[in-house]
């Protein structure tokens, strides 16, 4: 019978138990524990410091919504509540923001304030105001400490830094104010020593002139010095080092001048020059002439001399005043004498001659001889000679005035010069005579064997010349420059205006027409073209010969000078 296999045995010995060690197990609990409390604290102050932060930026919004002013600081403590009301409660993380950040606003907006104040009387200050320090010092301590006071009832260390910074920049504006109280004081100073200084050259000369003789010259000096000490001291007693060297400078300039102008006043006495130039003051200024240094003596030469040379030239400015007025009362009596006298108006040119016979009796002589003259015939040559001097603008009354008491002028030829006379007065004639001058050439200079145009354009400018003084006389409102304008205008636009002119150009044409053929074989009928073709031909002349005479200079000069009078007739 086969055995029971449950009791079979296997081969393998069972294992001993092992014992238990109580006091490791609790150590082990115990830091797993630790571990686990541990974690719990972490994960505890995450989250606390997450909600500190959170309730400061909260705080921190509600601070800059809701800021706080000094205004309802003050109105706190007057009603005597509690100021944590207000600004939180520091001791809080949401009052300890807030609070911070009330302290700092409250800081700026006084700071601003204490700013403003400061500024003002900066402003004052620059203006050079005259500011009541001990006052100004006062009102800046009293805000100062005012706003000290209602930031440290917030926060006491800001206050302490409210109070350096604004005591601070009080300190410079007191700096200032004392600076511009000082410039004050040295400017009153200096305005009472410059109204002293003003009398001083007068105190000076006034000491000097108390000399009576040489003898009494010592003790007047001692007077002197002791006068120029007094004001050395106005000059240091204003404080300002550079005024003080200055005016001592100048007071000793104006001792060396009082000294020298009691001399001059001396030499300039008359019969005393000459020997106060030789140094001699006869028994009252030697000794006071003495103490002068050389350049002191040679200055009162020269200024004595200056003077002597001034004075004549004075009174040779007096003599050209007085010419002046002359001419002026000539010049206004003239005009009303020549419209009489062109008038036949003898009673009225009488007491005007009179007038004028106190400053020219000359020329006034030779008008009462013209009143009794009866005109006499025009002579060709003199009538020129007028014409010729009034377009030069030389013609004088004392011309027209002569030819007529000659008898070589009639009463009209003379009306008619004086009437000329009187236009070369009016300035819009003489502008509208340069303008016509300037067209045709200025051929009133052509008398004088200078240069100018054709005889015809001095016909034309003496016509048109003559016409404007004929308008003048009849019109008053004439506008001689536009008269010449006009003239100017219609010459440029159409020479056949005038007849004498348009004769003048045929002519010229046909002589200019015929040169040209004999010279060059044929008509050049352009002016530019010919007057070029003379030109060479007058560089290069054909030489003469024994079967040809060459070429003729003188009429080949004749055809260049018509073919440019034409040229200018025509406008071209």
């Amino acid at each position: 019978m086969a055995k029971d296999l449950r009791y079979r045995p296997l081969g393998a010995a069972i294992p001993s138990v092992p014992g238990v060690n109580f006091t490791t197990a609790a150590n082990a609990r115990a830091r797993s524990y630790d571990a686990i409390g541990n974690a719990l604290n972490a994960m505890s102050d995450y989250a606390y410091k997450k909600a500190v932060k959170q309730t400061e930026r909260e705080a921190a919004k509600y601070a800059f919504e809701n800021p706080v002013t000094a205004e309802q600081i003050q109105d706190a403590i007057s009603q005597g509540r509690d100021l944590d009301e207000i600004v939180g409660d520091p001791d809080t993380v949401f009052g300890a923001v807030t609070t911070a950040t009330a302290a700092q606003q409250l800081t700026t907006e006084l700071q601003m304030e204490a700013d403003k104040a400061a500024s003002s009387y900066s402003a004052m200050i620059d203006a050079g105001m005259d500011i009541d320090i001990p006052k100004m010092q006062q009102d800046m301590r009293a805000m100062i400490d005012g706003h000290t006071d209602l930031i440290a009832g917030i926060d006491p260390g800001q206050a302490l830094k409210y109070n350096a910074s604004a005591n601070t920049s009080a300190s410079a504006v007191y700096k200032s104010a004392l600076q511009n109280k000082l410039k004050i004081i040295q400017t009153q100073k200096i305005a009472r020593a410059d109204m002293a200084f003003a009398e001083m050259p007068n105190k000076f000369k006034g000491i000097l002139q108390d000399i009576e003789s040489d003898a009494d010259t010592e003790d007047i000096l001692l007077r002197l010095a002791q006068e120029g000490a007094k004001y050395v001291d106005f000059a240091i007693n204003t404080g300002d080092k550079t005024y003080a060297v200055n005016k001592s400078e100048e007071i000793q300039g104006e001792l060396s001048k009082a000294k020298i102008g009691v001399l001059l006043d001396f030499a300039n006495t008359p019969g005393n020059g000459r020997q106060a130039l030789a140094g001699n003051f006869g028994n009252r200024y030697n000794v006071l002439y003495s103490t002068l240094s050389d350049e002191e003596k040679a200055l009162f030469r020269k200024t004595y001399i200056d003077g002597a040379k001034e004075l004549l030239s004075l009174e040779s400015a007096q003599d050209s005043a007085d010419d002046r007025l002359v001419k002026n009362k000539v010049d206004g009596l003239l005009p009303d004498i020549h419209e009489a006298i062109r008038n036949r108006d003898f009673e009225t040119a009488t007491p005007l001659v009179e007038q004028l016979q106190k400053f020219e009796p000359e020329k006034a002589a030779k008008f009462f001889k013209v009143m009794e003259t009866d005109g006499g015939v025009d002579n060709a040559d003199r009538v020129a000679e007028l014409n010729t001097l009034a377009m030069r603008r030389e013609l004088t009354d004392t011309d027209i005035l002569d030819a007529f008491t000659d008898r070589e002028i009639t009463a009209g030829t003379m009306d008619s010069l004086l009437g000329d006379l009187r236009a070369q007065k009016d300035k819009r004639f003489n502008s509208a005579v340069d303008v016509l001058s300037d067209f045709y050439g200025r051929p009133e200079l052509l008398a004088r064997g200078k240069y100018g145009k054709a005889p015809e354009n001095l016909r034309q400018f003496a016509k048109h010349r003559s016409d404007m003084i004929l308008k003048m006389d009849k019109d008053p409102e004439f506008d001689p420059i536009q008269f010449a304008n006009d003239i100017i205008a219609k010459e440029k636009i159409d020479p056949t205006v005038n007849a004498e002119k348009q004769t003048l150009i045929t002519t010229l044409t046909r002589t200019v027409g015929k040169a040209s053929k004999s010279f060059f074989g044929k008509n050049i009928v352009d002016l530019d073209e010919l007057i070029a073709e003379a030109q060479k031909l007058q560089a290069n002349p054909e030489k003469g010969g024994f079967f040809s005479p060459g070429t003729d200079m003188e009429a080949l000069a004749e055809l260049l000078s018509d073919a440019k009078e034409l040229q200018e007739l025509r406008g071209q």
